[in-house]
């Protein structure tokens, strides 16, 4: 896939509240015993990325063509987290099959070549995840770990060299069940979410596929701000019509054009 990217980057559509955020179901962060905690990621185990396929990580090689254009929105991402304190940003395809993974991980890659930003890369995506084998990763322990049975964030969260971006990993696939969406209005997500950008200045959140309604609602409620991504000659009209449909009220702010 040829990852040039092009972005429409408009006005925020409206800061939610954190009532508004969480709303239909997820339980408010303050009602977490681990509420108030700043966690510190500074000692996490780096580890060395290792890509199949190093042409889709563009913004591993700052001399690269598309590498720019990542530059480009990350800029203009950087000017939103001045005008409205936004660190967490959701970057969600609009349907399956447009990239937005890789997307997600560019952009994280590329708001970290700020020395002065520590950035989060979090695969949200738990029954099928998909950055750690961008990566070049084994599977290992991650989100979901921590999502059901309380494992410590602090031990699933390391750090990527080259790229300089800390990741937490999906952990073990989800099994695709009725009600398995439910683990996203978990108030252990709210609360991690909420902790994590007391350090971090970004968190990029790769969130489940927007097919799946209640789990990517839910995780998009958690963030500051969405990115919805189309793939050139891929993405029809009508999956772009359902996904702001779903994300209708949340705070989308554009538009990124996967080539």
């Amino acid at each position: 896939m040829d990852n040039k990217v092009e972005q429409v980057i408009s006005p925020a559509l409206g800061q939610a509240d954190e009532e508004e955020m969480l709303m239909e179901g997820v339980v408010r962060v303050e009602d977490s015993p681990r509420a108030g905690m700043v966690l510190s990621f500074e000692n996490a185990p780096i580890k060395r990325t290792a890509p199949v396929t190093p042409s889709r990580l563009v913004c591993l090689n700052v001399q690269a063509p598309a590498a720019a254009e990542f530059g480009l929105l990350a800029a203009r991402l950087n000017r939103f987290k001045v005008q409205n304190r936004m660190r967490r940003v959701l970057v969600a395809g609009c349907g399956i099959g447009t990239g937005a993974s890789v997307i997600s991980a560019n952009l994280a890659l590329v708001l970290a070549q700020n020395p002065a930003h520590r950035v989060l890369l979090v695969d949200a995506n738990l029954e099928r995840p998909s950055l750690s084998g961008l990566f070049g990763l084994p599977p290992e322990s991650g989100l979901s770990d921590h999502l059901k049975s309380g494992k410590p964030v602090e031990d699933l969260v390391c750090r990527l060299e080259p790229g300089g971006i800390w990741f937490l990993p999906a952990g073990p696939p989800l099994r695709k069940t009725a009600d398995s969406g439910q683990i996203y209005y978990s108030q252990r997500l709210a609360c991690l979410l909420r902790m994590e950008t007391d350090w971090f200045d970004w968190v990029v959140v790769d969130p489940p596929s927007l097919e799946t309604w209640l789990a990517s609602r839910a995780v998009a409620q958690l963030c500051d701000g969405i990115i919805l991504v189309v793939r050139k000659g891929h993405t029809e009209r009508k999956a772009f019509q359902r996904a702001l449909d779903l994300l209708d009220g949340l705070p989308i702010l554009g538009i990124a054009w996967n080539e």
